[in-house]
């Protein structure tokens, strides 16, 4: 009798190991080289999972990583996107949003790249995901909706925007600011969001986080209509630099990164 309850305990356990091993996520990392066609050009991704780049410039010794370091899988959107989409596009307007109600499949949502970019010259991140439909997955009138958080605006030329923070909607391409997608002039089809942000004043601080989701919608020439959420990724970097001779910021950053590759070797 007294080991009984030991022996539920133990069952239980393994029920929930069971369950938790056969559980997936639409979420996958198969980092590989694309040559990518679209409307704009036909970019080659690097294919790999660079974490962080160390660089110098102006005598000051600088890094830049990644932010998350992993891409973290979304099955809703955040406050944030929520509120800053639907002020860019109101219901007023005519806009109407809806969450999917099934989960996109396991597997679906594919990084191929996710590579940080960080050279006196420039600094930012290079990120591809691939959207592989499976079974009843959503394969008509799909869109990426991408919401970006900043200190240094998008909205303002190369080198004169920072210290202006921008929270907004991630479709400067879009014809008069027509549809909310990144895909309308931006460097996305149905199956591929690609995109290479960066910043060129390299000696100053920048943070630069993405909330994007597959979505699907009315054309963007069509006017509003329900959009619809199906899951999505966060996403970023940053960079810093710290003046000599105060390079212990730098080594214990290195340090972290190091670390952190070797977890992912092991795990």
């Amino acid at each position: 009798m007294i080991r009984k309850p030991r022996n539920v305990f133990i069952s239980l356990v393994y029920l929930c190991v069971c369950l938790s091993a056969s559980w997936g996520t639409p979420l996958k990392e198969d980092y590989a080289a694309y040559m990518i066609n679209f409307a704009q050009g036909t970019p080659t991704t690097s294919g790999v999972h660079d974490t962080m780049d160390t660089y110098t410039v102006s005598g000051m010794d600088c890094w830049a990583r990644l932010k998350p370091m992993d891409v973290g899988y979304r099955r809703a959107v955040s406050q944030n996107f929520f509120d800053v989409l639907t002020a860019a596009f109101p219901v007023a307007s005519g806009w109407s949003y809806a969450s999917a109600i099934n989960e996109l499949s396991d597997d679906s949502l594919v990084v191929r790249t996710y590579d940080v970019q960080g050279t006196a010259a420039r600094v930012g991140a290079q990120f591809h995901l691939e959207y592989v439909p499976h079974g009843d997955d959503p394969t008509t009138n799909l869109h990426w909706i991408q919401v970006v958080t900043t200190n240094h605006s998008i909205r303002n030329p190369p080198g004169s925007g920072h210290g202006i923070n921008f929270n907004g909607v991630d479709n400067p391409f879009s014809t008069g600011g027509r549809s909310p997608y990144y895909d309308d002039g931006g460097a996305a089809t149905a199956n591929h969001f690609y995109d290479f942000p960066g910043r060129n004043d390299t000696a100053k601080s920048h943070t630069w986080m993405a909330e994007l989701f597959l979505v699907s919608g009315p054309a963007a020439d069509a006017g509003p209509g329900l959009i619809t959420f199906y899951g999505g990724v966060t996403w970023g970097w940053e960079n810093a630099c710290v003046p000599e001779p105060a390079t212990m910021t730098l080594v214990a950053a290195g340090a972290s990164a190091l670390l952190y590759k070797r977890r992912k070797r092991i795990v």
